[in-house]
């Protein structure tokens, strides 16, 4: 078994692919620390003065900043 873990929301296809190219293991589990939130909740860890920004995804593609 494989787990990987997101800083954004799962599933992750491109980020598997370019693990694994075709050959994916049946037994990988993927989870993201932004996968039980919404836009709006995902909107308030917009980063803050001093914060490290970090670029993730969401589960549609669309693209979020969140402060480390």
């Amino acid at each position: 078994m494989i787990s990987l873990v997101t800083i954004g929301q799962s599933p992750r296809e491109d980020v598997v692919v370019s693990m694994f190219g075709d050959s994916v293991p049946a037994s990988v589990i993927e989870a993201g620390a932004l996968d039980e939130l919404d836009f709006s909740e995902i909107a308030e860890l917009y980063p803050e003065p001093g914060d490290q920004p970090l670029v993730t995804r969401r589960r549609d593609g669309s693209e979020v900043v969140i402060g480390k």
